[in-house]
């Protein structure tokens, strides 16, 4: 096997990257999005004044959903001639207010906040542009972060803005709201839905599930070759040996988006040594991903499920030793 030169590789690296899956969560949220899509435009055509139905998508990070989402949205504009106005979309911003929110959605509809306004008259503004724009959809992403570090108060004024924009009267808004369903200290946007059983009534849950050995091992194969063919890699005969795909999707959070990137980046440096795919060259991906020593690499320890995959820098807790001064 040829090794390739750097604009060859970033070339293969972009063209991998470009791959689409079409997993059970894609075909999903397809159906919805353009079933609540076409809803809307009969209902908003028929002046229907009636409650919005939404949706709720939830995964944890790296498991694809706002590139799935975004996939979505870009074939619709094809295939259901959407237009520009009535699917907007904004992320939360890390710390979020309810007052920040509204700041970001008048944003993305293109009215920029230029004066200090007060929550009520950012959110009426809103609900306005939502009516003057025809908008049918608003889709919020990383919405977790709405509740996170919130009181209850906080917490109720959200649920109940969100409830106002799917009950504007003559022009009730569809929300789509992204987000991870729960955080290690702060409540998720699963815990959103659980605390106003009005508010989850009106919102449809999708969520990714995550990897499994049972449930991937019979595609993984089919995926990583491929990729390799993508980069024009040779795949090694034994790199499926010694419960290599659970030791993937371990290191990839048990989430599809963080082990492909895992699979991309091995190929990567398989492409730049000029050698055929194998374990060590996940062990050098991971091993650039998180900077682990090879003791606790999960492509080289034997105790792998012991490692902690989240964690940085990582390496055995051996006791300093001090040289006593003379």
């Amino acid at each position: 096997m040829r090794r390739k030169d750097n604009d060859e590789i970033l070339a293969r690296v972009r063209k991998m990257r470009g791959v689409r899956i079409n997993t059970p969560e894609y075909f999903m949220i397809k159906r919805a999005f353009e079933r609540l899509l076409q809803q809307r435009r009969i209902g908003s055509a028929a002046g229907d004044s009636g409650e919005a139905p939404g949706l709720a998508i939830l995964g944890e990070s790296g498991s694809g959903k706002t590139t799935t989402f975004r996939r979505v949205r870009n074939e619709a504009e094809k295939t259901m001639n959407l237009q520009p106005n009535e699917v907007v979309s904004f992320t939360v911003q890390s710390p979020a207010s309810i007052k920040g929110v509204g700041a970001a959605a008048l944003d993305a509809l293109g009215y920029p906040l230029r004066v200090n306004r007060t929550a009520f008259a950012i959110w009426q503004k809103v609900r306005d542009l939502l009516r003057e724009n025809r908008t049918l959809i608003l889709v919020v992403d990383e919405a977790q972060d709405i509740m996170r570090n919130q009181s209850k108060r906080e917490m109720q004024d959200v649920v109940s803005t969100l409830k106002t924009l799917m009950q504007i009267e003559g022009w009730p808004i569809s929300v789509i709201l992204l987000g991870v369903p729960h955080l290690p200290n702060a409540p998720g946007l699963l815990d959103l839905l659980h605390y106003d059983t009005q508010l989850a009534r009106r919102l449809r849950p999708i969520e990714f599930s995550p990897l499994s050995e049972a449930t991937f091992k019979k595609d993984a194969s089919a995926l990583i070759s491929q990729y390799a063919a993508l980069a024009e890699v040779p795949i090694s005969d034994d790199l499926f040996a010694d419960k290599f795909v659970d030791r993937l999707i371990f290191s990839g959070h048990q989430q599809l988006g963080v082990t492909l990137e895992l699979v991309i980046e091995a190929l990567e440096f398989a492409m730049r040594d000029g050698h055929e795919l194998s374990r060590a060259h996940f062990r050098e991906a991971y091993r650039d991903k998180t900077g682990a020593v090879d003791a606790l690499n999960p492509f080289v320890t034997d105790d792998y499920r012991q490692v902690d995959p989240y964690k940085l820098l990582d390496s055995p807790e051996i006791p300093p030793t001090w040289e006593v001064p003379r």
